[in-house]
């Protein structure tokens, strides 16, 4: 992937620029102080975020700078007064704005470029695809340290190193530890002698277990025994309650049997008081039959005026004995 076309709008003394590269050697040229070092920190502003309030043209606000890619990528970075973005265009038509996103340039947009500062150290990069024209030879200036660092990193020597740190590290930590285990050996040997009988102590623990065992089948037993026990007092108290109620209910019988006698005979008084009823309403049926007949015959006995016994006439004023 290589650049094809670099735009540059207010970026120092360029006000709308845009330079060509080809998939070649490009080459730059021109006279002192036309811009030609304001491309490659054009080129350091898009694509490593390098930034200094000077690269705004004089009388701007803001600058921009954008960059479109062979595959089809276009860059575009615009940063100011009130404007911090990045703005990338996908090879597949697909528009991605990033705003505030702080000092360092988004994650993504470095993978689309794929374009990355070699990682020496924690503490040290190095920008190995742009190098403007006042720096010096790679690695001439750099400390001792730094040139060690990137040597190794070449030769894989810092693998070799971090394997020694890491192993001189557990080394120490593995002597700390076996000074400490030679130190708890000593303190703890003393406490050994408290096993010297140890067959002795099996033997009465195995003692105890047999003990235990008993004990434990003896507490079964009598558990078993309590709950026995508490049903049998609840069977006494059903059975003190049973003889009671049998008593109750003797009592209530005989009591019963004698309310059954005097209820016989008041049935039989009701049966004679019943039998006197209709006799004496027989009685009294015959009294009223017997008084019509009387009248009926004086009614004739005064009608006639014979005597219904003997046949004579009567005097006037005669009564009938009957």
């Amino acid at each position: 992937m290589y650049i094809q076309e670099l735009t540059l709008i207010n970026f120092q003394s360029h006000e709308n620029t845009t330079v060509y590269f080809s998939c070649d050697f490009n080459v730059i040229q021109g006279n002192s102080r036309t811009g030609k070092t304001s491309v490659i920190r054009s080129l350091e502003f898009l694509i490593f975020d390098s930034w200094d309030e000077v690269y705004v043209r004089k009388g701007e606000k803001s600058t921009l700078v954008s960059a479109k890619f062979d595959t089809g990528l276009v860059l575009t970075r615009e940063k100011g007064t009130g404007v911090n973005k990045i703005t990338v265009l996908t090879p597949e038509g697909q528009t991605q704005v990033y705003e505030k996103f702080g000092a360092d340039i988004p994650l993504e947009v470095r993978k689309a470029l794929g374009i990355f500062a070699a990682k020496i150290d924690s503490d040290y990069e190095v920008n190995l695809n742009l190098s403007s024209q006042d720096d010096s030879a790679f690695l001439i200036n750099a400390s001792p340290l730094a040139k060690t660092k990137f040597l190794n990193r070449l030769t894989g020597a810092h693998i070799v190193d971090s394997a020694l740190r890491t192993l001189n590290k557990e080394k120490l930590e593995l002597s700390s530890e076996r000074n400490k285990l030679s130190e708890d050996s000593v303190k703890y040997q003393g406490s050994l002698s408290v096993f010297d009988r140890l067959d002795e102590m099996t033997v009465f623990t195995q003692s105890l277990e047999s003990k235990f065992a008993y004990i434990s089948n003896c507490i079964l037993i009598h558990d078993k025994l309590e709950r026995i026990n508490a049903s049998l007092q609840d069977l006494k108290k059903k059975e003190a309650f049973a003889g009671n109620f049998i008593m109750w209910y003797s009592s209530v019988e005989d009591k019963f049997k004698d309310i059954s006698k005097k209820y016989q005979t008041l049935e039989r008084l009701r049966m004679a008081h019943n039998q006197i009823q209709t006799l004496r309403q027989g009685f009294n049926h015959a009294r009223e039959t017997f008084k019509r007949t009387i009248q009926e015959q004086q009614e004739l006995v005064k009608q006639y005026k014979v005597c219904p016994l003997c046949g004579k006439d009567l005097d006037a004023g005669q009564e009938i004995r009957w």
